[in-house]
């Protein structure tokens, strides 16, 4: 999903719900028209701060409207994922609600790091928040299946949003669980950084999911950062590391938090 201003998104059909495809297709169509009106009247000159909580409320807004669409027919079969990021300036802008990934992607070749920006919101991720699963176990864990938050859920929705300053030649990966259930960081990192073809590494990541097993529909979106003007591509530098949550209630998640690179 994109609109005319730089955001793009994938959203995962739930399994087991009759309706997750359905809902899926609804949040791709209902999401970014959601965004582009709370944004038409600030512009592109706000805070990445404020774009932040303005992605957050289009979110809510079609989440509720996919969980009243359920009420009214009494069949609560709507769910679905979705990971979303906007770009603003040198920003980066997610905003996830389910299990589907928006990573960072930075370096070249042997030398890249990858960093996880979106939290998993599934009880297999809980467990890795707290300790008691490593995010190795959790990948072939059945926790993994049962979603603690999703596009369509009880309302209030609790989408979380993450900032990340973005460098030229960054990766953003957006992708459902098809794919990072499937075949691990390291592996995503690796291909990823291949060539500066997003379509190619997108298949190859897909024809990688398949052939580990395949277990599930892969959606996936790449974007590579690139600034206009710039007269070579610059060794990569630094390193990746994130923030430590900050809980603001009984549950460790964040929220418009600001993850440095």
């Amino acid at each position: 999903m994109s609109l005319e201003m730089p955001f793009f998104g994938v959203s995962d059909g739930m399994g087991g719900m009759r309706f997750g495809q359905e809902s899926a297709e609804m949040v791709s169509l209902l999401v970014p028209e959601a965004v582009e009106n709370l944004f038409h009247e600030c512009g592109d000159k706000i805070s990445s701060e404020k774009a932040a909580e303005l992605l957050k409320q289009a979110i809510i807004k079609v989440s509720d409207y996919i969980y009243e669409t359920d009420k009214k027919s009494g069949s609560f079969e709507h769910g679905a994922t979705l990971s979303c990021v906007l770009l603003l300036g040198d920003s980066a802008v997610f905003c996830n609600l389910g299990d589907s990934r928006g990573y960072i992607i930075r370096g070249s070749g042997g030398n890249g790091k990858i960093l996880q920006v979106t939290e998993d919101h599934n009880l297999a991720g809980e467990y890795v928040r707290l300790g008691k699963m490593t995010k190795e176990e959790a990948m072939d864990s059945l926790l993994s299946t049962q979603l603690t938050r999703f596009m369509g859920m009880d309302p209030p929705a609790e989408p979380d949003t993450f900032i990340v300053k973005l460098k030229e030649w960054d990766r953003i990966l957006l992708c459902s669980d098809g794919l990072h259930g499937m075949i691990d960081d390291e592996e995503i990192c690796d291909i990823a950084l291949r060539n500066l073809d997003p379509e190619e590494r997108v298949q190859e990541l897909i024809d990688a999911a398949n052939k580990a097993g395949g277990r599930d529909n892969v959606s996936a979106g790449l974007i590579i950062i690139i600034k206009n003007n710039w007269p070579e591509r610059p060794e990569p530098e630094g390193s990746l590391m994130k923030i430590e949550p900050r809980p603001s209630s009984n549950k460790a998640r964040r929220s418009n938090e600001e993850i440095l690179l």
